[in-house]
Protein backbone atom coordinates (compact mmCIF):
# COMPACT_ATOMS: atom_id res chain seq x y z
CA UNK A 1 0.00 0.00 0.00
CA UNK A 2 1.22 3.30 -1.00
CA UNK A 3 1.75 6.27 1.80
CA UNK A 4 1.39 9.87 0.49
CA UNK A 5 2.83 12.62 3.14
CA UNK A 6 1.14 16.18 2.58
CA UNK A 7 2.39 18.95 3.76
CA UNK A 8 3.66 23.05 3.07
CA UNK A 9 7.55 24.50 3.36
CA UNK A 10 7.21 26.31 6.72
CA UNK A 11 4.21 26.34 9.39
CA UNK A 12 4.99 29.02 11.03
CA UNK A 13 3.12 31.60 8.34
CA UNK A 14 1.55 34.62 10.60
CA UNK A 15 -0.93 35.01 7.68
CA UNK A 16 -2.28 31.64 9.21
CA UNK A 17 -2.97 33.06 12.63
CA UNK A 18 -6.93 33.74 13.20
CA UNK A 19 -7.86 30.95 10.81
CA UNK A 20 -5.47 28.41 10.80
CA UNK A 21 -4.08 28.71 14.09
CA UNK A 22 -6.04 30.78 16.95
CA UNK A 23 -5.43 34.13 17.68
CA UNK A 24 -4.87 32.99 21.33
CA UNK A 25 -2.04 30.59 20.55
CA UNK A 26 0.99 30.87 21.99
CA UNK A 27 4.36 31.20 19.60
CA UNK A 28 6.30 27.49 19.44
CA UNK A 29 2.52 25.63 19.96
CA UNK A 30 1.56 25.94 15.90
CA UNK A 31 3.34 22.63 14.74
CA UNK A 32 0.95 20.94 16.92
CA UNK A 33 -1.87 22.10 15.50
CA UNK A 34 -0.51 21.95 12.09
CA UNK A 35 0.25 18.33 12.91
CA UNK A 36 -3.89 17.52 13.14
CA UNK A 37 -4.28 18.62 9.67
CA UNK A 38 -1.15 17.47 7.73
CA UNK A 39 1.13 14.63 8.53
CA UNK A 40 4.76 16.42 7.04
CA UNK A 41 6.49 19.23 6.90
CA UNK A 42 9.51 20.58 4.87
CA UNK A 43 12.00 22.99 6.85
CA UNK A 44 14.06 25.51 4.96
CA UNK A 45 15.88 26.84 7.62
CA UNK A 46 18.35 23.96 8.02
CA UNK A 47 19.98 25.33 5.03
CA UNK A 48 21.48 27.95 6.72
CA UNK A 49 20.99 27.03 10.59
CA UNK A 50 20.77 23.04 11.62
CA UNK A 51 18.14 22.71 14.16
CA UNK A 52 19.38 21.66 17.43
CA UNK A 53 18.48 18.82 19.68
CA UNK A 54 16.01 20.60 21.85
CA UNK A 55 14.34 21.87 19.00
CA UNK A 56 14.12 18.20 17.41
CA UNK A 57 13.24 16.97 20.72
CA UNK A 58 10.28 19.24 20.87
CA UNK A 59 9.16 18.52 17.49
CA UNK A 60 8.90 14.68 18.06
CA UNK A 61 6.80 15.41 21.69
CA UNK A 62 4.26 17.52 19.46
CA UNK A 63 3.70 15.38 16.46
CA UNK A 64 2.05 11.91 16.36
CA UNK A 65 4.19 8.70 15.61
CA UNK A 66 3.77 9.41 11.34
CA UNK A 67 4.63 12.66 10.98
CA UNK A 68 7.94 13.64 8.84
CA UNK A 69 10.00 15.85 8.80
CA UNK A 70 11.64 16.67 5.66
CA UNK A 71 14.95 18.86 6.08
CA UNK A 72 17.21 21.08 3.48
CA UNK A 73 21.25 20.11 3.26
CA UNK A 74 23.35 22.94 4.79
CA UNK A 75 23.99 25.45 2.20
CA UNK A 76 27.49 24.98 3.01
CA UNK A 77 27.14 21.03 1.04
CA UNK A 78 25.09 22.40 -1.89
CA UNK A 79 26.43 26.82 -2.61
CA UNK A 80 29.67 26.70 -0.70
CA UNK A 81 31.21 23.33 -1.86
CA UNK A 82 28.72 22.56 -4.52
CA UNK A 83 28.97 19.32 -3.54
CA UNK A 84 32.58 18.92 -4.11
CA UNK A 85 34.51 17.18 -1.16
CA UNK A 86 31.07 17.28 0.77
CA UNK A 87 30.89 14.24 2.10
CA UNK A 88 31.60 14.28 5.53
CA UNK A 89 29.34 17.60 5.88
CA UNK A 90 26.81 15.25 4.95
CA UNK A 91 27.41 12.44 7.28
CA UNK A 92 27.66 15.01 10.30
CA UNK A 93 24.12 16.90 8.96
CA UNK A 94 22.64 13.41 8.74
CA UNK A 95 24.03 12.35 12.33
CA UNK A 96 22.78 15.68 14.03
CA UNK A 97 19.00 14.62 13.49
CA UNK A 98 18.95 11.28 15.34
CA UNK A 99 16.96 13.12 18.03
CA UNK A 100 14.10 12.77 15.09
CA UNK A 101 14.30 8.89 15.21
CA UNK A 102 11.43 7.85 12.45
CA UNK A 103 10.22 10.88 12.27
CA UNK A 104 12.94 12.10 9.85
CA UNK A 105 11.42 11.98 6.42
CA UNK A 106 14.23 12.81 3.03
CA UNK A 107 17.11 15.32 3.04
CA UNK A 108 16.25 17.51 0.15
CA UNK A 109 19.47 18.97 -1.53
CA UNK A 110 18.96 21.63 -3.60
CA UNK A 111 21.73 22.67 -5.76
CA UNK A 112 21.79 26.41 -6.98
CA UNK A 113 20.15 27.52 -10.13
CA UNK A 114 23.24 28.87 -11.61
CA UNK A 115 25.19 25.53 -10.88
CA UNK A 116 25.29 23.36 -14.57
CA UNK A 117 25.63 19.90 -15.02
CA UNK A 118 28.56 18.21 -13.91
CA UNK A 119 28.33 14.17 -13.67
CA UNK A 120 31.35 13.07 -12.55
CA UNK A 121 30.78 15.65 -9.48
CA UNK A 122 27.83 14.01 -8.80
CA UNK A 123 28.28 10.32 -8.98
CA UNK A 124 31.26 11.29 -6.24
CA UNK A 125 29.26 13.20 -3.86
CA UNK A 126 26.41 9.87 -3.97
CA UNK A 127 29.15 7.79 -3.19
CA UNK A 128 29.65 9.74 -0.24
CA UNK A 129 26.22 9.20 0.98
CA UNK A 130 24.99 7.66 4.38
CA UNK A 131 22.98 4.51 3.80
CA UNK A 132 20.62 5.17 6.16
CA UNK A 133 18.85 8.48 5.22
CA UNK A 134 16.79 9.05 1.99
CA UNK A 135 17.47 11.80 -0.48
CA UNK A 136 15.66 14.01 -2.94
CA UNK A 137 17.86 15.55 -5.12
CA UNK A 138 16.54 19.40 -6.58
CA UNK A 139 18.25 20.50 -9.33
CA UNK A 140 17.69 24.31 -11.01
CA UNK A 141 19.47 24.48 -14.22
CA UNK A 142 18.43 22.26 -17.12
CA UNK A 143 21.33 21.16 -18.55
CA UNK A 144 20.77 18.24 -15.79
CA UNK A 145 17.90 16.77 -17.21
CA UNK A 146 19.29 14.02 -19.15
CA UNK A 147 19.03 9.95 -19.14
CA UNK A 148 22.43 10.06 -17.83
CA UNK A 149 21.64 11.60 -14.65
CA UNK A 150 18.43 10.45 -14.10
CA UNK A 151 20.42 6.98 -14.49
CA UNK A 152 23.04 8.01 -11.75
CA UNK A 153 20.66 8.97 -9.54
CA UNK A 154 18.68 5.28 -9.98
CA UNK A 155 21.92 3.55 -9.21
CA UNK A 156 22.06 5.03 -5.99
CA UNK A 157 18.43 5.11 -5.09
CA UNK A 158 17.99 9.13 -4.80
CA UNK A 159 14.85 10.53 -5.71
CA UNK A 160 15.05 13.51 -8.34
CA UNK A 161 12.64 16.61 -7.03
CA UNK A 162 10.30 17.26 -9.16
CA UNK A 163 9.89 20.81 -8.74
CA UNK A 164 7.63 23.08 -9.93
CA UNK A 165 8.56 27.10 -10.50
CA UNK A 166 7.24 29.62 -12.65
CA UNK A 167 10.78 30.04 -14.04
CA UNK A 168 11.78 26.13 -14.55
CA UNK A 169 10.06 22.80 -14.08
CA UNK A 170 11.59 19.35 -13.39
CA UNK A 171 10.37 16.29 -15.73
CA UNK A 172 8.30 13.84 -13.84
CA UNK A 173 10.96 10.94 -14.05
CA UNK A 174 10.77 8.49 -11.35
CA UNK A 175 14.53 7.52 -9.98
CA UNK A 176 13.99 6.27 -6.34
CA UNK A 177 11.31 3.98 -4.27
CA UNK A 178 9.91 7.31 -3.28
CA UNK A 179 8.86 10.44 -4.64
CA UNK A 180 9.47 13.96 -3.84
CA UNK A 181 7.72 17.13 -5.32
CA UNK A 182 8.08 21.25 -4.31
CA UNK A 183 4.85 22.50 -6.20
CA UNK A 184 5.24 26.47 -5.92
CA UNK A 185 3.32 27.27 -9.05
CA UNK A 186 0.79 30.82 -9.13
CA UNK A 187 -1.78 28.81 -8.74
CA UNK A 188 -3.19 24.81 -8.64
CA UNK A 189 -7.07 25.08 -9.41
CA UNK A 190 -8.46 21.35 -8.59
CA UNK A 191 -8.82 20.13 -12.20
CA UNK A 192 -4.90 20.92 -12.16
CA UNK A 193 -4.64 19.37 -8.48
CA UNK A 194 -6.46 16.24 -9.74
CA UNK A 195 -3.82 15.59 -12.77
CA UNK A 196 -1.58 15.86 -10.22
CA UNK A 197 -3.43 12.90 -7.70
CA UNK A 198 -3.31 11.04 -11.13
CA UNK A 199 0.33 11.03 -11.82
CA UNK A 200 1.43 9.90 -7.97
CA UNK A 201 -1.33 7.29 -8.52
CA UNK A 202 -0.06 6.73 -12.04
CA UNK A 203 3.48 5.66 -10.27
CA UNK A 204 2.55 3.25 -8.23
CA UNK A 205 3.97 0.86 -7.24
CA UNK A 206 7.37 2.21 -8.69
CA UNK A 207 7.40 4.44 -5.77
CA UNK A 208 5.11 3.57 -2.85
CA UNK A 209 6.14 7.08 -0.75
CA UNK A 210 5.13 10.14 -2.08
CA UNK A 211 5.91 13.80 0.15
CA UNK A 212 4.13 16.73 -1.28
CA UNK A 213 5.16 20.09 -0.38
CA UNK A 214 3.11 23.51 -1.52
CA UNK A 215 4.13 26.78 -1.24
CA UNK A 216 2.60 29.60 -3.25
CA UNK A 217 2.59 33.44 -3.40
CA UNK A 218 0.19 33.84 -0.96
CA UNK A 219 0.48 31.94 2.10
CA UNK A 220 -3.28 31.56 3.03
CA UNK A 221 -3.56 29.69 -0.38
CA UNK A 222 -0.39 27.57 -0.09
CA UNK A 223 -2.77 25.86 3.11
CA UNK A 224 -6.15 25.67 1.11
CA UNK A 225 -4.68 24.26 -1.89
CA UNK A 226 -2.53 21.64 0.39
CA UNK A 227 -5.72 20.77 2.29
CA UNK A 228 -7.68 20.12 -1.03
CA UNK A 229 -4.70 18.06 -2.27
CA UNK A 230 -4.88 16.25 1.24
CA UNK A 231 -8.34 15.77 0.45
CA UNK A 232 -7.96 14.20 -3.06
CA UNK A 233 -5.98 11.77 -1.87
CA UNK A 234 -7.51 10.40 1.30
CA UNK A 235 -8.80 6.95 0.42
CA UNK A 236 -5.01 6.14 -1.23
CA UNK A 237 -3.52 8.06 1.78
CA UNK A 238 -4.51 6.40 5.53
CA UNK A 239 -3.92 3.00 5.52
CA UNK A 240 -0.23 3.30 4.67
CA UNK A 241 0.29 5.70 7.81
CA UNK A 242 -1.63 3.93 10.34
CA UNK A 243 1.26 1.93 11.45
CA UNK A 244 4.72 3.27 12.18
CA UNK A 245 6.57 3.55 8.80
CA UNK A 246 10.35 3.50 10.34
Amino acid sequence: MAAFWIGTTGYAHAEWRGSFYPLGLQDGQELAVYAQRFDTVEINSSASRPPSMRQMQSWVRETPAHFRFALKAPRAITHELRLLDAGELVSEFCASLRPLQQRLGPLLIQLPPYQKRDLPRLEDFLHQLPQNVRYALEFRHASWFTDLVFDTLRRFGVALCVAEREELVTPFVITAPFLYLRLRGRSYPVEELARWRDRLLAALPQATDCFVYFKLPAAVETLEVATRFAGLLAEERNPALCGDQG
